[in-house]
């Protein structure tokens, strides 16, 4: 039976809601960048997601190039970004696969398989949680908001996590 392969970046906003549209999946393997499992630690939801995977992927053990690229088309019917960092969106966009999750996105693109992605910086103005709670406002700059246009002419961008698991 093939699985959802969840990718998390480094990007705090729009967390909490991706965990939550994890939690309500089966058969899910999660794949974790050097910087989302940093920033899931951070704001201390690293042990919630890991509870909800079948599988942990680190980037920091597999680097750049893992094994699980090979096997994409046949272990995985869809990839979920979520969060998905500028960085990360403006990688893609611009062909550049130099960490494992934008491999994995590259050649799940490739491969035909649903890759959806749930962009941090996906309008004008954003609310964002700093690591004790208090929130601050964030202008999100007009060349990630054109990156992400761009990007959505490959992929699945989602406005919100409920998209990412219809």
């Amino acid at each position: 039976m093939k699985k959802i392969l969840w990718c998390i970046t480094g990007g705090e906003y729009k967390l909490d809601e991706s965990i939550e549209a994890l939690s309500t999946l089966k058969k899910v393997d999660v794949v974790f960048s050097y910087a989302g499992e940093e920033v899931s630690r951070i704001y201390h939801k690293y042990h919630r997601i890991i509870d909800l995977a079948d599988k942990v992927i680190y980037e920091r053990n597999q680097g750049k190039s893992s094994t699980i690229v090979m096997r994409l088309k046949r272990d995985y019917l869809r990839i979920i970004v979520a969060p998905a960092t500028s960085n990360t969106v403006a990688k893609l966009v611009n062909g550049v696969s130099d960490t494992l999750i934008t491999n994995i996105v590259s050649q799940g693109i490739k491969c035909g398989i649903d890759v959806r992605i749930l962009a941090t910086d996906s309008e004008k103005h954003v609310m964002a949680d700093k690591i004790d709670g208090e929130t601050f406002e964030i202008t999100v700059r007009e060349i990630d908001l054109e990156n992400l246009q761009r990007l959505g002419k490959e992929v699945n961008v989602c406005k919100n996590a409920v998209e990412l698991i219809r």
